[in-house]
């Protein structure tokens, strides 16, 4: 069996309690309480005799009208659709506004009462700890999924979505998962698939040879009887079931920090480093500094091939051209009284440490990792799974990283960890962080903002 990589997630009923005060769906729910019921008291002024048994009879075959009509499609699921056909039985002719100020207090009464299943939230960050991909996969229109997924607070944790509005079709065609696998580049037997329907989520799983959860809160469905790969009614025991490590961390915050471009005013080693005293095509003296940092070569023949024969006098070149920004030191002596401060940088240890500790910065960082330190570099999403492993104990929604590579920020925001951006991004280099700073200053600020903000 293939390691595990990625998770595709149904949302409703799966997740959260959408489904639970739904006249399909719901088990020991009073009347009052359900969103129908609601809707029904929203259009009473207007419907007058029509009794709340009509209205849902009339409401339920609408729906069933509508599901039919546009079988397999997320406009079978549009709620307009519904309530407009519901009106016309009622003999009510075509009121638009009406019927979406009816939609609108729909979603409205849904989303109050919209909650994670307990365990949930654990179980996903669960799988972003453990490095796993997430997709969610839904039958509905991405506008009101997104909003549920807002209210709920589980963006960070969902890599991407999938509805059936985007893939053309409902589960359990296997459209929508496909899709999934393509996003995640992953294939069917490195994922598993947790839904609560068995008709669609483990049907559709099924189709594609999938791993699969049924997860069954209400204990709607017999265990075992649909294919399913585990069946299960409490959320929280689905890490033990895939084998997953549960992570107990410390309250340690850390800033990651890149050297070059974000410590140094110089944001190109080549042109503005060592171009000063080398003269060679830049091209030439690119490819080979790439051969270096990699390990590739060693630093005497990396001298050689640029025509450099005494390597202390090129140490001295490299750290004379190195300029630290206005203030730095400044705001990483405040910085390291509140976190743990590391350096995380492609520029070669055999010049990195003597420059950081002859600027008086290397005792300021518990750690600092440069490009020949490690088998990995920017923006290898293999070097940030290291860095989790090196630091275990420190929850990755701690950390933070700070970059002027957008590469290097967006292989770290898969793990969680928080982003800010020096700089502008490079032409082609399209990333959207965390936030955005022109100056290593302004950490401070953004920092304190998060602070604020997640009290």
């Amino acid at each position: 069996m293939a390691e595990l990589k990625g998770v595709l997630l149904d949302l409703d009923g799966t997740l959260a309690n959408t489904e639970d005060y739904n006249y399909s769906y719901a088990k020991g729910v009073k009347t009052e309480e359900l969103i129908e019921y609601k809707l029904y008291e929203f259009f009473k002024p207007i419907l007058k005799v029509v009794t709340w048994g009509e209205f849902i009879e009339l409401f339920k075959q609408a729906q069933k009208s509508v599901k039919l009509e546009l079988k397999g499609t997320a406009a079978s699921h549009n709620r307009y659709l519904y309530i407009q056909k519901t009106l016309e039985l009622c003999g009510v002719n075509f009121v638009p506004d009406i019927i979406q100020r009816a939609v609108d207090y729909y979603f409205e009464v849904m989303l109050k009462r919209t909650e994670l299943y307990p365990g949930v939230i654990e179980v996903l960050k669960c799988f972003k700890y453990n490095q796993l991909k997430t997709c969610m996969i839904t039958d509905f229109t991405a506008d009101i999924q997104i909003k549920k997924i807002r209210k709920l607070g589980i963006m960070k944790y969902i890599d991407y979505m999938v509805t059936s509005e985007e893939a053309g079709s409902d589960k359990p065609n296997t459209d929508q998962p496909i899709l999934a696998l393509k996003k995640l580049g992953l294939s069917q037997d490195e994922v598993v698939m947790i839904g609560n329907n068995p008709k669609t989520d483990i049907q559709m799983a099924v189709a594609m040879d999938i791993r699969s959860f049924l997860f069954d809160p209400r204990k709607l469905y017999p265990e075992g009887g649909y294919g399913e790969t585990f069946y299960l009614q409490d959320f929280s025991k689905i890490p033990a079931l895939l084998n997953l490590p549960t992570r107990k961390y410390s309250r340690k915050k850390m800033l990651i920090i890149d050297f070059v471009g974000t410590l140094t005013n110089e944001r190109n080693m080549i042109e503005e480093v060592l171009s000063t005293f080398i003269h060679k095509d830049p091209a030439y003296v690119s490819a080979t500094y790439k051969l270096f940092r990699q390990g590739d070569i060693g630093e005497p023949e990396f001298w050689y091939r640029l025509g450099i024969g005494e390597i202390k006098k090129a140490h001295k070149a490299i750290a004379a051209s190195i300029t630290i920004r206005k203030s730095v030191i400044t705001v990483l002596k405040r910085l390291s009284q509140e976190y743990d401060l590391v350096l995380l940088t492609d520029f070669p240890g055999q010049w990195g440490r003597s420059i950081m500790e002859e600027r008086g910065i290397a005792n300021l960082f518990s750690d600092m990792i440069f490009g020949n330190d490690t088998t990995f570099q920017k923006p290898d999403r293999a070097l940030y799974k290291y860095l989790l492993q090196k630091y275990s104990t420190v929850n990755p929604e701690n950390i933070t990283l700070i970059d002027d590579n957008p590469a290097a920020l967006l292989s770290g925001r898969e793990f969680l960890m928080h982003t800010i951006l020096v700089g502008n991004a490079k032409e082609g280099q399209i990333f959207v962080p965390d936030a955005v700073i022109e100056d290593f200053i302004e950490v401070e600020f953004v920092l304190k903002k998060r602070e604020k903000l997640n009290r």
